[in-house]
């Protein structure tokens, strides 16, 4: 990363940080991610995963408040009520095996059929945010991108299937499996962005987030 882009997603971060219109001083942040002088958050995640938090948190350093939505509109209804949320992210992962959609099993049966599938394949990951800002809102508009990352499989036995099923650990997760856990093992390689395979790719994120400071937008 060049030295300008570095200063830039500095700024850009620290402003998320301290949340709009506050200074250092003033603008202390809660436990909860929250602003402590009005309890409003500085990031609101429209998504029910506690990964996307974590990755958020751990690699951009800002805190999260995660609020589950299922509309787009939903998510950028945040955006215009929460006065002091600089930010609202939303994301979705799918997996494309051969331009099926595998989403979040609904039940073990159902993970169990998806990792059939995916085992000694491969398979493409493909996730898609959304930043909504109350500067984009009143433009009619919200920054948007896809990222896409390429999986291989390993064989699976069906011993395998049935342990990692018994361990709950597909349930929740697109495609049936966490890369960041046990599912982890099942894979053989990954080409592109791990991130993004475990929900959130946050390097595309950042200089999303970035643009948009630059642009006056955040």
């Amino acid at each position: 990363m060049a030295k300008e882009e570095s200063k830039s997603l500095f700024a850009t971060l620290q402003y998320l940080g301290r949340g709009q219109g506050e200074t250092s001083e003033t603008a202390n942040l809660t436990s909860s991610g929250g602003c402590s002088c009005c309890g409003h958050p500085v990031v609101v995640m429209a998504s029910r995963s506690p990964q996307r938090s974590r990755l958020f948190k751990q690699h951009l350093g800002v805190p999260v408040e995660l609020r589950p939505s299922t509309y787009e509109e939903a998510a950028a209804q945040h955006a215009s009520d929460c006065r002091k949320s600089s930010v609202v992210v939303a994301a979705d992962t799918v997996v494309d095996l051969e331009g099926s959609l595998l989403e979040q099993p609904r039940d073990a049966a159902e993970a169990r059929e998806m990792l059939r599938l995916l085992q000694g394949n491969c398979h493409w990951v493909h996730t898609a945010v959304c930043i909504y800002t109350r500067q984009t809102l009143r433009r009619g508009a919200a920054a948007a991108f896809v990222r896409s990352t390429r999986v291989e499989f390993k064989p699976l036995s069906d011993e395998d299937i049935e342990a990692y099923v018994a361990s709950k650990e597909p349930l929740g997760k697109a495609g049936a499996y966490g890369l960041q856990g046990v599912g982890g093992c099942f894979v053989a390689s990954v080409n592109g962005c791990s991130q993004n395979v475990v929900g959130l790719p946050v390097s595309d994120l950042a200089a999303a987030l970035t643009a948009l400071h630059s642009r006056g937008l955040l």
